[in-house]
C-alpha cells in the first residue's frame, strides 16, 4: 500500500473474569469484590452450565490471543504486555510499499516502554512526525482526560530524523508550531497566565530528533556512552521546547553523578 491511516484499538490482551461473569451476574461489575468474595461468587455463578461454557470459552479465546501475539515467531519485535495497537505497527511496516506512508493515532507506550527497544529500533528510521496530545479537551470522549497519545506518521523510506511536538491539546496548535513568524515571540508555557491550557504554537516547540538527540536521551536514561548502539532505540523525552534539549546536554556532560559515588554519600 502507498498510504494507510488508522486508529488501532488501544486494548491490552488480559484476562478479566469480572467482566465475563458480569454478563450474567452484574454484581461482579457493580460491586468492588475482594479476592475471597470473587472466588465465592464465581463458584456460585459457574454452577450454571450456560455461564460455565461462556466462561471457559472466553478464557480459551483470550489465552490463544495472548500466546499468538506474544509469540516471537509472529511478533519478534514486541515484548512485555501485549497491547493491540503495538501489533499494528510491524504489520504496517510489512504491508506498506518501499516508500509507503502509514499514520496512526496510538498511545505513547511504544516510545517510553523500557522493554520496547526492538520495536523502537525499527520505527525510528521510519518515523516522520510524532505529535503528542493530552486528552484534556476530550477529543476522544471515552478516554481519560490525562491520557497521552500520539499522532504519528511513518514512511518505509528511511530518514535521518523526525519532528516531535509535545503538550498538544488541539490540532490547530500544530500548524502554528510550523509558522516562522512565531519565532519573534516568547515560547508559551503549558498553561497561560490565567491557568488555562495553552493552545498557542511556537516554532521552537518543534523538536527535530536525530542521532545526536537519541544519543543524548540514551545517556540520560540508560547511562550509555557514544560507543554503544542502544541509542538507536532510546526512549523519548517529552520536552516542551528546543531549549530544554540544551539543558539535558548539560546534565549528560557531568562526569560525577550521585549514581557513581559508590556509597560515599549517606
Amino acid at each position: 500500500f502507498d498510504l494507510m491511516l488508522g486508529n488501532p484499538p488501544w486494548v491490552k490482551i488480559e484476562w478479566n473474569e469480572q467482566a465475563v461473569l458480569s454478563d450474567s451476574h452484574p454484581i461482579f461489575a457493580i460491586k468492588k469484590l475482594t479476592a475471597t468474595e470473587t472466588a465465592s461468587q464465581r463458584d456460585e455463578a459457574l454452577e450454571s452450565d450456560k455461564v460455565r461454557k461462556l466462561y471457559y470459552s472466553e478464557y480459551s479465546m483470550l489465552a490463544g490471543q495472548q500466546h499468538f501475539m506474544g509469540s516471537i515467531q509472529n511478533y519478534p519485535n514486541i515484548s512485555g504486555a501485549i497491547n493491540l495497537y503495538k501489533c499494528f505497527l510491524p504489520q504496517a511496516v510489512f504491508f506498506a510499499g518501499s516508500k509507503g506512508i502509514f499514520a496512526f493515532v496510538h498511545p505513547e507506550g511504544v516510545f517510553d516502554d523500557p522493554k520496547g527497544e526492538k520495536l523502537r529500533s525499527i520505527l525510528y528510521p521510519k518515523l516522520r512526525t510524532h505529535f503528542q496530545f493530552a486528552n484534556e479537551l476530550k477529543l476522544f470522549a471515552e478516554v481519560h482526560n490525562e491520557t497521552k497519545y500520539g499522532l504519528c506518521v511513518y514512511c518505509n523510506q528511511p530518514s535521518n530524523g523526525f519532528d516531535c511536538i509535545y503538550n498538544l491539546y488541539t490540532v490547530e496548535t500544530i500548524e502554528q508550531c510550523y509558522d516562522e513568524t512565531t519565532k519573534e515571540k516568547p515560547v508559551p508555557g503549558i498553561k497561560d497566565e490565567n491557568g488555562n491550557w495553552n493552545f498557542t504554537g511556537h516554532i521552537d516547540r518543534v523538536l527535530h530528533i536525530g542521532s545526536k538527540e537519541l544519543k543524548l536521551f540514551s545517556a540520560i536514561f540508560d547511562g550509555e556512552t557514544d560507543d554503544g548502539n542502544n541509542w538507536k532505540s532510546a526512549r523519548l523525552f517529552a520536552l516542551h521546547s528546543k531549549e530544554l534539549i540544551d539543558a539535558l546536554q548539560c546534565f549528560a556532560e557531568q562526569k560525577n553523578t550521585v549514581g557513581n559515588m559508590n556509597g560515599s554519600v549517606f
